[in-house]
């Protein structure tokens, strides 16, 4: 198959808005095939991606969206650590929020608000029910509510992925211990597997990963792992809170 030269752009904000945050010039930097070019200006980012790939983009919004996505998610972890090395010397804690993206000449994309592929719900709107469920899970709960923060982050750091879906999970295991297992963690995880039908085998590739970036090691995350983990995570939240602890509350 014949390669081909792309150009992807990616805009966005810089938040909080009002530090008017900027770079006096366009970081440059390689990965592997990939040149990827940083701008700050006012607040604003752009970033330019150019490489060699043999695959075609498709001839519409939704194919190119599906192809740009996982682009955008490998790309972030490089346009984040310019931020973090910007924040980290003013001593500011600064996000990122991509709006738009554009792939060669054909196409436009949007940033996602949210990503419906691993939504509970169909559409924007959750049901009084449903929330009501979740509003009672956090009241007064500090383990799911440290749980919902965790998938929060698994969602936007998207290199984290891991590591923040396995601490969710520690999250709620804290909500099976019990008095007697004293500093044993093992009853614990036990009535977790039980109660919402996960296994320890089931969560090793998981264990692994997450705890490779505890200790500070990075290791790479494809983007089907990382949808894959997102998935499986907030299931078994969802399980816990939507099914499992109105009934045991």
């Amino acid at each position: 198959m014949t390669s081909h030269q792309h150009d992807l752009f990616f805009t966005g904000l810089i938040h909080p808005r009002a530090g008017y945050w900027h770079l006096d010039r366009p970081v440059k930097m390689t990965e592997g095939d990939r040149t990827i070019e940083v701008f700050f200006r006012d607040s604003a980012f752009n970033v330019r991606v150019t490489f060699s790939d043999n695959h075609q983009l498709g001839h519409g919004e939704e194919d190119d969206a599906v192809w740009i996505n996982p682009i955008w998610y490998e790309v972030e972890a490089a346009v984040r650590a310019v931020l973090d090395s910007l924040g980290f010397v003013l001593a500011a804690p600064l996000e990122l929020e991509m709006t738009t993206g554009r792939a060669d000449t054909n196409a436009i994309v949007g940033g996602l608000s949210s990503m419906p592929a691993f939504a509970r719900v169909q559409g924007n709107r959750v049901d009084p029910d449903t929330l009501g469920k979740y509003l009672a899970a956090v009241n007064g709960n500090a383990n799911v509510r440290h749980a919902l923060a965790d998938m929060r982050m698994a969602l936007r750091l998207t290199i984290d992925t891991a590591f923040y879906c396995f601490r969710a999970i520690e999250c709620l295991r804290q909500e099976f211990v019990r008095a007697e297992d004293r500093d044993k963690t093992a009853p614990s995880w036990e009535r977790m597997h039980a109660a919402l039908g996960t296994s320890k085998a089931a969560m090793e590739p998981l264990t692994q990963l997450a705890t490779a970036r505890r200790h500070g090691e990075s290791q790479p995350l494809s983007h089907g792992e990382r949808v894959t983990w997102l998935r499986w995570t907030r299931d078994v939240i969802g399980r816990y809170i939507e099914d499992y602890y109105p009934k045991h509350q």
